[in-house]
């Protein structure tokens, strides 16, 4: 029998592409979950260059996952141009799943986190350790 142990591998999921973290023009960071083939169309529409996803190199699951890094860079470099809210609408609305990555500040002051009371303030006294 043999036994695979998953490492680190950061926002990526390792065998799926593209699925991964990538920065906006604003500072920001969304997560791109692009690896189904009639997603990965969509998202190809989307950065339009509708062409890759009938490319070999890109056309199945497969070789998608072996290309991943190039289409890192691809998606990447169309992210950076544009600031987190227009990508979000862009891919909401072709139905790419895609999704804000939010600071600590952001999730502390979420209005769900804070309804859900999931964020709570303590004291912290001085001399406590």
């Amino acid at each position: 029998m043999s036994i695979t142990v998953r490492e680190r591998a950061g926002g990526s999921i390792p065998g799926i592409a593209p699925s991964n973290n990538y920065p906006t023009a604003d500072g920001k960071w969304i997560v791109i979950g692009g690896n189904n083939s009639n997603v990965f169309r969509r998202l190809m529409r989307v950065l339009g260059q509708p062409e890759l996803a009938e490319n070999p190199r890109y056309a199945t699951d497969k070789n998608r996952s072996l290309h991943h890094l190039e289409l890192d860079t691809l998606i990447a470099d169309w992210t950076r141009q544009h600031p987190l809210a227009y990508l979000l609408d862009c891919l909401h609305a072709a139905g790419v799943p895609a999704g804000p990555i939010n600071s600590v500040a952001e999730v502390v002051n979420e209005a769900q986190f804070i309804e859900r009371e999931s964020i709570q303030s303590v004291a912290v006294g001085e001399n406590e350790t």
